[in-house]
């Protein structure tokens, strides 16, 4: 499935935007380490404001999986939890 189309699938089920985008960046991330700037870019192409964007990338990444959504290498790089 493209991210556009988990997006359309997200949208249509009535997820708000803040939940989607929480699912589109762990999409993002299971293919690898991503840099903010590029999933900011990603998510701003289907319609979300980069700020938004950016806050919901800082908000959920720390080193702990019961805690975080997602880990941050260094200043604007993330990677789905291992």
């Amino acid at each position: 499935m493209s991210l556009a189309d988990l997006h359309a699938h997200l949208v249509s089920s009535g997820c708000n935007k803040h939940e989607a985008a929480i699912t589109l960046i762990q999409a993002c991330l299971d293919e690898g380490p991503q840099a903010g700037t590029e999933l900011r870019n990603t998510l701003a192409a289907l319609g979300y404001n980069r700020e938004h964007v950016r806050k919901v990338l800082e908000t959920n990444a720390g080193s702990s999986p019961q805690l975080s959504a997602w880990n941050r290498l260094d200043a604007d790089r993330y990677q789905a939890h291992q």
